[in-house]
């Protein structure tokens, strides 16, 4: 009964010491992460809760931002000022690094790998807060609806259609968007284009990913990626 009851405690102590060991990074304002590998990718495994110009708590609650993370616009991820947010970035420019030291805001081409190496977006998803569509969280990644931020709302809007915007703070526990570093661009009529006023970002919704234009003026989440 003794040698069980020692065993027992061992691999309790054993558990303890690993959960200890568990990674983690710390960003500038001394915020730590949880991260966590998938495939041969490092990822924070919280959304990031840098204190930045342009970035905010859903509904400017500091609670939210423990719970989610900050929404910030595409320059306050990127660290440059609020005039690229419609401007073309000077590559030379002076960014200010938002990822913990070693990591990195991801391309869109991280993204897809990430998704490249799970069955679906539910495995990446969080086990709670998504309502009907909570996901398995198998590798931790733990995605959550931080909803985003609007930066113009519609006016003289009566709430008839579905792009009718009244509130800067929207879909809360139903949406999870994540900022990339990858420019908008396309080609018409033998052109190349870049669109300065957009951002490439990741949207998970009802356990599915999209790849789609955010306005860079708006409010995303922000994940960070392990420098390769």
């Amino acid at each position: 009964m003794k040698q069980k009851i020692k065993g027992m405690v061992f691999l309790v102590l054993f558990a303890s010491i690993l959960l200890g060991c568990r990674e983690t990074v710390e960003d500038a304002d001394g915020n730590m992460y949880r991260v966590v590998t998938i495939g041969k990718q490092t990822w924070m495994a919280e959304n990031l809760k840098l204190k930045t110009d342009d970035s905010w708590c859903y509904d400017d609650n500091e609670l939210m931002c423990e719970k989610y993370g900050r929404l910030y616009t595409w320059a306050a991820a990127m660290g440059y000022p609020r005039r690229y947010n419609n401007e073309k970035p000077e590559e030379q420019y002076p960014r200010k690094k938002v990822c913990p030291d070693g990591f990195r805001i991801p391309a869109k081409s991280d993204f897809e790998t990430l998704f490249a190496n799970v069955k679906d977006a539910s495995e990446l998803i969080s086990t709670t807060l998504w309502g009907d569509y909570n996901g398995s969280d198998k590798y931790g990644f733990n995605a959550l609806p931080a909803g985003f931020r609007v930066d113009k709302l519609s006016p003289e809007c009566d709430g008839e259609y579905s792009d009718c915007i009244t509130e800067h703070y929207v879909r809360l526990g139903d949406v999870g968007a994540f900022w990339t570093s990858t420019k908008v661009e396309w080609d018409r009529f033998g052109k190349h284009y870049e669109i300065n006023d957009s951002g490439e970002l990741v949207q998970l919704y009802m356990k599915s990913h999209y790849m789609q234009r955010g306005d860079k003026a708006y409010g995303y989440s922000v994940r960070c990626i392990k420098d390769e």
